[in-house]
């Protein structure tokens, strides 16, 4: 059963505010709208600051989980940084890099980063492209500084000390020097290494993946297939260093005679 609001004005001029008065009316009987289609015409101010809260806190959070999920990079005036890890941090240590193929520091900092993504306790890596100082957070329970910086060093990111080169070992009768290298998928292994000036060296490599699948050293005007593994043999070398690159001239480690 219907009942009236007792209204009497034609339908054109029976306003929003007049069906409000109705609201015991399942059908208004002057111009039939139905009561229920009435209030969802009308839009309260409590659900006005509502709605308008909720969008707000969307546009507050929402960007700030996409950014800081693992893998996420940014990159601002004068930094360009990357979460690595989404575990809890309660420790940052500055790291003084250089760049090896150029001066593009933006363009280099994705093969800075690398030697760190993946590792256990790291949580994020920021490089400042005018100073070169690399960021890094980190927990000390999972990781300390030497690790971070070994990584570094081994990636040719820092300066290396005596203590970070793998040294040549010599054969029985003295005559050579050899040296084992592998390829764990990511780079050499190792990729700092240190031989004796005026003996002859022998690198054995493993077989090398992706850009490895060669190796040159450009000094010495050395390039070898290792695609499936091989032999360079070396003369007895004068003290130097010597740069071991890919087959698309990245640079992959350092030979130091001494």
């Amino acid at each position: 059963m219907n009942f009236s609001c007792g209204s009497i004005l034609p339908r054109a001029q029976h306003s929003l505010e007049w069906h409000t008065q109705c609201c015991y009316a399942r059908v208004c009987t002057s111009c039939g709208t139905p009561n229920s289609e009435v209030h969802m015409k009308r839009i309260k101010p409590p659900q006005i600051i509502l709605a308008a809260v909720v969008v707000v806190l969307a546009l507050l959070v929402v960007p700030q989980f996409v950014m800081e999920r693992a893998g996420s990079r940014s990159v601002s005036a004068d930094a360009i940084s990357l979460v690595i890890g989404m575990g809890d941090t309660n420790s940052s240590a500055d790291f003084q890099v250089k760049l090896l193929e150029g001066s593009d520091a933006e363009h280099e900092s994705t093969h800075i980063f690398q030697p760190l993504v993946g590792v256990q306790g790291i949580g994020k890596a920021e490089l400042n492209a005018e100073s070169l100082v690399l960021t890094v957070t980190f927990d000390d329970a999972v990781i300390d500084e030497d690790t971070i910086r070994g990584k570094l060093v081994e990636a040719g990111y820092l300066v290396a000390t005596a203590a970070d080169y793998t040294k040549t070992m010599l054969d029985e009768d003295g005559a050579t020097q050899r040296i084992a290298i592998n390829d764990d998928g990511a780079h050499f292994d190792p990729t700092m290494i240190l031989a004796q000036a005026g003996i002859p060296l022998t690198m054995e490599f493993a077989p090398g993946k992706e850009c490895r699948v060669s190796v040159k050293l450009p000094e010495l005007g050395v390039e070898q297939d290792i695609s499936s593994g091989g032999t360079v043999e070396l003369p007895a070398l004068d003290a130097g260093e010597y740069e071991i690159v890919c087959s698309q001239d990245g640079h992959e480690g350092v030979l130091v005679v001494e």
